[in-house]
């Protein structure tokens, strides 16, 4: 869009302009949306436009409406007067600075008005040369050239004291400089970086960012596998717990469990060596066992299946050790001249024939409790044994 404003500074100082289309965004004289970068001096348009705000008030701002009617009527003036070769006698424009005045100043302005119109109708009525006048746009009137500036301005005096809008004295404020919040610069300077895709959390994350948003995940992982590994050895050390509770005061049957408990540590040091020095820096996938149900990872799943087997051995070498020591102790109770008992591999001597029947009878009792209790488990053990072939199956293709 065309706009006047920019006219070597049409209705105020071209800087001023500048500030009041950068603040409001839009043209101080027609009010449309306008940029700077959209304003082109075109001088032939200027009469145009001012004779649309002439004719459209609504569109200009009031306080400069009179310099407007003065430019119009000047321009219309000097018109005449290079037709006519009239020497201007007109005195240079001032813009009229309009003060407070009093209801008997009105008077007089109606009275004053009143003359300049009886005056005005003598030229136009006495005068039989008319290129001399200038046609009144307000009351239709042919009004001398000399006469037309001050016709107008009383024009314009009354028409303001009608409508109850004064005349004020044009004060144009600098408006302050435009300062970027903080806010928005940050988020320019964000919007410019690019932005890389998190894996873990499927955000996107700064490039300058991403190191550290990578090492808290990481410091995460970390902290929930130390938190893993705590409670597989809290509930480990339960178990054995439970084993040591329902295992006898058997010398040999207390070897087979701390020989298979020396071997879960050395098996679980292991794992813990090989977990740190090759478990690669994504690594968190966790596969439930088949026989304890318990989340394993997936490096450690092939030696915990080992366990698992150990473990089914040793029940099984001590429920042979305690049927070979029931028929051990079926053949002693038949001799009944020797003075010693064989339990469990280790020798005592009794003193008289009843002491003999008491212990072989208190044996028997423990013997049977302990085959009870060991068939128990290892009918527990072997009825997952079928899925061993098969979580060896899918070890070796993972591997």
């Amino acid at each position: 869009m065309t706009d006047p404003v920019s006219l070597n500074g049409h209705y105020y100082e071209r800087s001023k302009i500048i500030e009041y289309i950068q603040g409001e965004g839009v043209s101080p004289v027609t009010y449309e949306a306008t940029t700077i970068s959209e304003i082109k001096e075109e001088p032939d348009l200027k009469a145009e436009i001012e004779r649309y705000l002439l004719d459209n008030p609504q569109r200009r701002d009031i306080k400069y409406g009179q310099e407007i009617v003065h430019q119009e009527q000047q321009h219309e003036i000097s018109q005449v007067q290079q037709q006519q070769m009239i020497p201007q006698t007109i005195p240079p424009l001032i813009t009229p600075i309009v003060e407070e005045e009093e209801d008997d100043q009105d008077e007089e302005d109606e009275e004053q008005e009143q003359d300049d119109e009886e005056e005005g109708t003598k030229p136009s009525l006495q005068s039989s040369n008319t290129d001399d006048t200038i046609p009144c746009d307000s009351c239709q009137l042919n009004i001398p050239v000399s006469q037309y500036q001050a016709h107008q301005d009383t024009h314009f005096r009354l028409r303001s004291q009608y409508d109850g809008q004064r005349q004020q004295p044009v004060i144009i404020l600098a408006q302050p400089p435009f300062i970027e919040p903080p806010s928005s610069i940050n988020s320019q300077s964000s919007d410019l970086e690019s932005t890389v895709p998190c894996e873990s959390c499927q955000l996107p994350i700064p490039f300058s960012q991403f190191e550290a948003h990578f090492q808290d995940h990481q410091r995460d992982i970390d902290n929930a596998r130390e938190n893993q590994q705590k409670l597989n050895k809290i509930t480990q050390s339960k178990q054995i717990d439970q084993q040591k509770e329902i295992t006898d005061i058997n010398v040999n049957t207390q070897a087979v469990i701390k020989t298979a408990h020396d071997q879960e540590k050395q098996m679980q040091s292991s794992l813990l060596q090989t977990a740190s020095t090759s478990e690669p820096a994504y690594s968190g996938v966790q596969i439930p066992c088949d026989k304890c149900k318990k989340l394993v990872p997936f490096q450690q799943y092939e030696a915990h299946t080992q366990e698992h087997k150990i473990e089914i051995g040793n029940l099984r070498a001590l429920l042979r050790l305690t049927n070979k020591n029931t028929l051990n102790n079926d053949g002693d109770q038949k001799k009944t001249n020797s003075e010693t008992v064989t339990i469990s591999g280790t020798t005592i001597k009794y003193a008289s024939d009843e002491d003999k029947s008491r212990s072989s009878q208190q044996q028997e009792k423990v013997d049977i409790t302990k085959k009870n209790q060991v068939e128990l488990h290892v009918a527990n053990s072997e009825t997952i044994s079928t899925s061993e072939v098969h979580s060896e199956n899918s070890d070796s293709q993972n591997k």
